[in-house]
């Protein structure tokens, strides 16, 4: 048996378990939530309104790009605990960003792939990372 078919073996063998995830330790670090943050969010000033753009990366065959989306607006400027309670929110918007199942890291939904399980009702979520490292997804 390969290891991706091990691999395989291993997650639907935890998720009927009904785990929640992650499959493995995930990183201790927790900076990369405000990484993510820092890379795919910005506050721009349209017709008078402070906004609060998430990106969203989509694909252009093998090339990523950002498309911008407001997520949350402000008719003054925001204070810093609003920009922050709004990130947070933003970071928690599984139409953004998806945690991976294997491996624990956020990433924007763009990054993440599925793993497809016969007795799940839908794709596992798994970061592009994982699935390459793990499952043998070419990208």
């Amino acid at each position: 048996m390969s290891q991706v078919e091990a691999n395989h073996r291993r997650l639907q063998a935890h998720y009927r378990r009904g785990d929640p995830g992650p499959f493995i330790e995930p990183r201790a670090d927790g900076a990369s939530d405000w990484q993510l943050i820092a890379h795919f969010a910005r506050l721009a000033v349209r017709q008078d309104q402070y906004v609060l753009d998430i990106a969203l990366v989509d694909w252009d065959g093998h090339r990523p790009y950002r498309r911008w989306t407001a997520f949350q607006g402000w008719s003054g400027p925001p204070s810093l605990a609003q920009r922050l309670e709004a990130a947070a929110r933003a970071l928690e918007d599984e139409g953004l960003f998806r945690l991976c199942y294997w491996c624990g890291q956020r990433n924007n939904r763009g990054h993440m792939s599925g793993i497809s399980l016969e007795e799940a009702d839908t794709s596992i979520p798994i970061c592009q990372s994982c699935a390459e490292r793990f499952f043998g997804v070419v990208y």
